[in-house]
């Protein structure tokens, strides 16, 4: 059975205003909701002070926005200010420039040849996992677009970027968020539903998550220019990083500036277009569709930093999994007889690292490995087949095993495995420890040589 190794964190969220324990991890995306929006107002206890300022600065201002309540502003402080889980907001960062510099007045990739290009709202619920919400939804967009089929409508898991990577409830960075789905990928979110809580093991995904595995190609970062993010916008959605304030929680519609409040924490959200008349982005958040413009909002150009740290993604594909196989020529033999065993591999995807692991199980169960490389390298298109012709070692009767699995080297985690069994059908003495008659056949029947 495929099995994925876990990770083991503990997330506690205490509601103190009212001392109000009500904990949101185990709920999915609409259960999640659900729970916040019935969070009563008493929880932030300072929200009415903060809704008048903030209202009397975007008049002071003259700002294009309205604030007002909504299902985050009624959060507790510490629970909201959680939400922002971005931990490498840069500053500036210097990119890939546009190969154009002559724009339409505006995109939407929400409506583009009165087509919906984009995927749903979602909602990270009590958990700092902006980090993986903002990354997979450019994903699923740029899927749709690569595709040129809007209603794909990939949904991709962003539970198995919180269970299976470093990243966690206390958030995470954007590269090295990009650098796991190019090399590790994401399953499917019915693979392995949103939980909201990063204790959930990597092994509650689905048993055949390895087939189910979307990645990204490659990615980098767009200069941070209005010019050069308007240029790769025109191809996809993109992932950028922002300043969160306070007023930034209250905001129900119109194009956003920052007018009040202190700073909350870094933020990460999705590009999908821009509007010159109101000199605005337009942008997918992950706190639900209660919030801002049905769960989307409008930022001004320049505000809260957020062109400073966005990036691009290159071919959003399913990676097909490699392969391993072991075979022995016939079941029975006696000591002496010449078994030939025929190993195989395959790696249909992308190049791969993989550890390689043969051994064989005795009767009792018992395996030994004796053959362990960390980094044979299967590259793109890789077939691999061997066939060795060894002498069967004096050893008791009884059904013997030869497994074959690919690992991962940096997680663990099993990509796949094969079995072989066959039967000693003489008793014999052994001609020694049988750990040593196995190891000796090691270089016979060794990989990759």
């Amino acid at each position: 059975m495929v099995t994925r190794k876990g990770r083991k964190a503990i997330l506690a969220i205490v509601i103190t205003a009212m001392l109000v324990l009500m904990p949101l991890s185990v709920l999915g995306y609409s259960k999640a909701a659900q729970s916040i929006n019935r969070l009563p107002k008493a929880l932030n206890d300072s929200g009415d002070r903060d809704l008048d300022a903030i209202r009397k600065a975007i008049v002071d201002r003259g700002a294009q926005w309205t604030a007002g309540e909504t299902s985050v502003s009624r959060r507790a402080q510490e629970m909201r200010k959680g939400l922002c889980g971005l931990t490498d907001l840069p500053e500036v960062i210097e990119g890939a420039k546009a190969e154009t510099s002559a724009y339409q007045p505006a995109l939407d990739w929400r409506n583009v040849g009165g087509t919906d290009w984009t995927t749903s709202i979602k909602d990270q619920a009590a958990c700092g996992s902006c980090w993986a919400f903002g990354a997979i939804a450019a994903m699923e967009a740029q899927n749709n677009i690569e595709e040129a089929n809007p209603d794909i409508d990939l949904d991709l898991s962003e539970q198995d970027l919180l269970s299976c990577s470093p990243g966690s409830c206390n958030g995470w960075y954007l590269s090295r968020t990009l650098n796991w789905l190019k090399g590790q990928g994401t399953v499917d979110e019915t693979c392995f539903p949103y939980r909201a809580d990063d204790t959930i093991p990597c092994s509650d995904a689905c048993p055949d998550w390895a087939d189910r595995t979307w990645k990204i190609k490659e990615w980098g970062w767009v200069n941070p220019t209005e010019e050069d993010i308007k240029g790769y916008l025109l191809k996809a959605p993109l992932p950028t990083s922002m300043n969160v304030y306070t007023d930034f929680f209250y905001y129900k519609e119109g194009v956003y500036e920052h007018v009040s409040g202190r700073y909350e924490g870094g933020h990460l959200v999705t590009l999908v277009g821009w509007d010159d008349t109101n000199q605005c982005w337009i942008c997918k958040n992950s706190w639900g569709p209660e919030w801002g413009e049905g769960g989307w909002f409008r930022i001004k150009y320049g505000e809260c930093g957020i062109e400073s740290g966005t990036a691009y993604l290159v071919d959003v594909y399913q990676a097909r999994a490699p392969t391993i196989s072991i075979s022995t020529d016939e079941f029975r033999y006696e000591p002496g007889d010449q078994m030939l065993v025929s190993l195989g591999a395959t790696n249909p995807g992308e190049e791969q690292a993989v550890s390689v692991h043969i051994g064989v199980e005795k009767p009792d169960g018992k395996t030994v490995w004796f053959i362990n490389k960390p980094s044979v390298t299967l590259t793109a298109g890789f077939e691999y087949s061997t066939e060795k012709l060894l002498t069967v070692p004096s050893i008791p009767a009884g059904t013997y095993t030869w497994h074959a699995v690919l690992t991962n080297p940096r997680t663990g985690l099993i990509l796949c495995e094969d079995s072989a069994s066959w039967e000693m059908v003489l008793p014999n003495t052994p001609t020694g420890d049988i750990t040593d008659v196995f190891d000796h056949l090691a270089s016979a029947l060794d990989f990759g040589k």
